[in-house]
């Protein structure tokens, strides 16, 4: 009969109308039943196991992922670290997880790339001491004959030889000016250039050789400004302007043209004749090429190479194409 409070759940007991004690009835709670209680304590065994059966899976699909992953790794390092050795033959294979694999082809290019540069290099090199041998040797055999009083010596020889040293000069000079284009810390000095006016004073440069083969040279260009180094790039047009002029037909024409397009500038030398044969038109850019139609003709065989670095040093392009109806004509495009 201990007193409680009326608060609550507690429920009195009268009896006869006398109070004879209290009662308090709690709420049945999910534990208290005993089937219950198996199902959660299976429950946990069960959560248990699925977790530790999900850890032992895990580990193992990493660590065949991972073997999945480090094996494409180790072969594209090893690719890599050959090339770095020289070794440009061996080609990396380009499988594996897709950024592997673009690592993969990308080094592939880069060791295609290295190749072709250092054959590049070789045939260069052949071709430099070809081209420096025919003249060498035809001074040394002249001073020679001097020497040993077989050949007179008087003007004219000497004026054969003087032209055999200008054509080495020629050639050690053009070598000189190509690699300073060719170095990576070049930058042109960009200035404002009206068009009309660079290709006019080109034209007349080359206005009394182009008479001499009874050929007209002119220009077209309408008020057209762009942004250029004016050294480098007089220099670019000259060069291809004197094989124009060099090759033009007797009677012919030599056209300096200048366009503009939305998104470029456009130089055109167009001259008419003999076209290049089509064998040959992919490699007059090359160093030191120099076709059947050009091998008896002044020249290094570096000029068109030289006009295509200082083109490319602006951020332009530079083609050729050529064909008996329309001549030869090589665009210089620069983005505006």
């Amino acid at each position: 009969k201990r007193s409680f409070s009326d608060d609550g759940d507690v429920k009195k007991i009268v009896s006869d109308g006398e109070l004879v004690g209290y009662y308090h009835i709690g709420n049945v709670a999910f534990r208290n039943d005993y089937a219950n209680q198996q199902f959660v304590s299976s429950m946990m065994q069960i959560l248990w196991v699925g977790v530790l059966i999900s850890c032992v899976l895990s580990v193992i699909y990493a660590f065949f992922f991972s073997r999945s992953l480090a094996r494409p790794a180790t072969t594209v390092a090893q690719g890599i670290r050959a090339i770095a050795e020289g070794n440009l033959e061996r080609e990396i294979p380009e499988g594996g997880a897709d950024e592997l694999s673009s690592i993969a082809h990308a080094a592939n290019d880069l060791r295609k790339q290295l190749k072709r540069e250092q054959l590049l290099r070789v045939q260069w090199a052949q071709d430099i001491a070809h081209d420096l041998r025919t003249p060498v040797s035809a001074l040394k055999a002249q001073f020679e004959g001097m020497s040993d009083g077989v050949l007179p010596l008087n003007i004219e020889r000497i004026e054969q030889n003087l032209v055999e040293i200008h054509r080495v000069e020629k050639l050690v000079s053009d070598l000189q000016e190509l690699m300073q284009l060719e170095n990576p810390e070049l930058s042109p000095r960009f200035d404002v250039l009206p068009v009309d006016e660079l290709l006019s004073d080109v034209a007349s440069t080359f206005a009394f050789e182009a008479a001499r083969s009874e050929a007209e040279i002119t220009t077209a260009a309408a008020d057209i400004v762009f942004s250029a180094d004016g050294d480098l790039l007089q220099r670019a047009i000259s060069n291809i302007v004197s094989n124009a002029v060099r090759h033009v037909e007797k009677g012919g024409r030599v056209e300096l043209a200048a366009s503009e397009t939305e998104t470029h500038t456009v130089i055109s030398i167009h001259n008419t004749g003999e076209p290049i044969p089509e064998n040959e038109i992919d490699r007059v850019f090359d160093r030191l090429f120099r076709g059947d139609h050009a091998r008896h003709s002044p020249g290094t065989g570096l000029g068109l190479t030289i006009a295509r670095q200082i083109v490319e040093l602006h951020g332009g392009t530079i083609g050729i194409a050529s064909s008996v109806a329309d001549g030869t004509v090589v665009h210089l495009r620069f983005p505006r």
